[in-house]
């Protein structure tokens, strides 16, 4: 698909490599994202496009793969200075050259074949395309501030973020002006300071918690997507420092995300609108791993952070797999046994990536991860183990991943409200103790007491001060009860 030079591209690939090219274009036209291609840097330089995502298959190049490979990567950044450039390389590639690509430009590195028989770029492009910018509410500024981040609006015509307002100070009329733009963004790099700036004040409402619970969320998102990625990243398979530090910085998030969700109650409606939808392949870990602490918290687990970890990891090695089984399973399109047979070794899979990075998880983290798909009926995967070996933080998760999928709104299908679909899961989930086991199905039902409970006495709260509030009114007549 062409596009003229003025428009913003998505995607596009300097190659002409046929199964890159049609790869790549497979994936563009399943999630609808503008896509073109250039034959070779030359083309690619002569047109000077502008790209959110450039993927650069440098094993063509002729000559000194290094210096070749890494002039690319630096007139892609160049052009495009604000692209996400990913460097497709050989395997024959020798490791010492890889280091010198990230410094020339490149964000992501990837083996031919991770590119075009793997599930990796999916999950890149939702990152990049669908989760850049972040939208935020006018009612989270205050005048009179300091700003550590830019403030964007989007300009349909064009498809492009414009910046309203840069750091610095945010006096109150420039906040006037601003409101007259109807949506505002933050760029996702900028979450931390966001979060900074609005956890400067205390929570004084419901709106403030609201905010304050869903900023957490999202940077655990953006922490958690750079875990990701950095685990199918090429140059950083020799050093593990940086993984180890991702993954502190996430269980850190997930401390933070809790301390949180154990005080604002409405934490679905964070979930519900501000996580993205199923638009890859592991992007939706984020909201089961909030689920997970949402009951964990109530089931009084030893650790919900360590649940929340599990959630994160169980599902990597969907990476892995062959895109082509990963796409029919989003269109629905039944499994060859072959595929079946597949698709149910990822959990361990998710383990050995783990492992392979040397990222840092106890055996019993580990079997969290490896039995979050089995169930006390010998119905799940892949090892069907006895019902007393599954761990309850594996239920819990499995739980969780089925609550989040049915109340995703999934795109062709009528939306439910999510209210009502959680409800009747939880409540299928507490009867079947055949898929659960007894005990987790007793602690869930525990935990929904409590939900229901403090969503009673919520309610009757409300009430009892409106009654108040009306009959102190100065126009509020007296009710005969006679």
């Amino acid at each position: 698909m062409n596009n003229s030079v003025d428009q913003v591209i998505e995607v596009g690939v300097i190659s002409s490599n046929a199964s890159i090219l049609r790869h790549v274009g497979s994936v563009c036209r399943e999630f609808d994202y503008t896509f073109d291609s250039w034959s070779s840097l030359e083309e690619f330089m002569d047109r000077g496009p502008d790209c959110r995502v450039i993927v650069t298959n440098t094993s063509e190049f002729k000559g000194a793969s290094q210096d070749n490979a890494a002039e690319c990567c630096q007139a892609a950044k160049a052009i495009c200075n604000d692209a996400f450039v990913v460097c497709v390389v050989q395997k024959t590639i020798k490791k010492e050259q890889l280091p010198f690509l990230k410094k020339s430009g490149a964000d992501l590195i990837l083996l031919d074949h991770q590119l075009t028989e793997m599930s990796v770029l999916e999950f890149l492009l939702t990152q990049q395309l669908k989760a850049r910018f972040i939208p935020i509410k006018a009612s989270e500024l205050i005048g009179e501030s300091w700003i550590d981040f830019h403030i964007y609006h989007l300009v349909p015509h064009r498809a492009k973020f414009l910046a309203c307002a840069i750091p610095g100070a945010l006096t109150s009329s420039s906040l006037e002006r601003l409101k007259k733009v109807s949506e505002f963004y933050i760029n996702r790099r900028d979450l931390g300071a966001f979060r900074d700036y609005l956890e400067s004040r205390e929570a004084e409402s419901s709106q403030d918690l609201l905010s304050r619970c869903r900023i957490r969320f999202l940077c655990l998102c953006a922490a958690y997507a750079d875990l990701v990625l950095l685990l199918t990243d090429q140059a950083e398979l020799a050093s593990f420092e940086k993984g180890l530090e991702l993954l502190n910085q996430v269980r850190l998030l997930c401390s933070s995300l809790v301390s949180v969700v154990a005080e604002f109650e409405d934490v679905w409606e964070v979930v519900d609108n501000s996580s993205l939808g199923n638009m890859g392949s592991v992007e939706r870990s984020t909201a089961v791993a909030t689920y997970a602490a949402v009951f964990g918290l109530r089931m009084d687990l030893d650790s919900v952070e360590d649940v929340m970890i599990g959630a994160l990891l169980t599902d990597i090695g969907l990476l892995g797999l062959n895109s082509t089984l990963l796409r029919k399973m989003r269109m629905q399109i039944p499994l060859t046994e072959n595929e079946y047979a597949q698709f149910i070794l990822h959990p361990l899979a998710s383990v050995e990536i783990a492992l392979e990075r040397k990222l840092q998880m106890d055996t019993r983290l580990r079997r969290i991860i490896a039995m979050t798909h089995e169930r006390s009926d010998g119905k799940g995967f892949p090892e069907r183990p006895l019902p007393a070996r599954i761990p309850f933080e594996s239920q819990l998760i499995q739980f969780c991943q089925e609550l989040d999928s049915r109340t995703l709104t999934k795109m062709g299908e009528l939306k439910m409200d999510p209210r009502v679909v959680r409800a009747q899961w939880v409540e299928e989930s507490i009867q079947d103790t055949d898929r659960f086991g007894s005990y987790f199905c007793s602690q869930l039902e525990k935990a929904w007491k409590s939900f229901n409970e403090e969503s009673v006495a919520h309610a009757q709260a409300k009430k009892k001060a409106l009654d108040a509030n009306l009959s102190t009114h100065p126009l509020r007549k007296p009710i005969s009860h006679s």
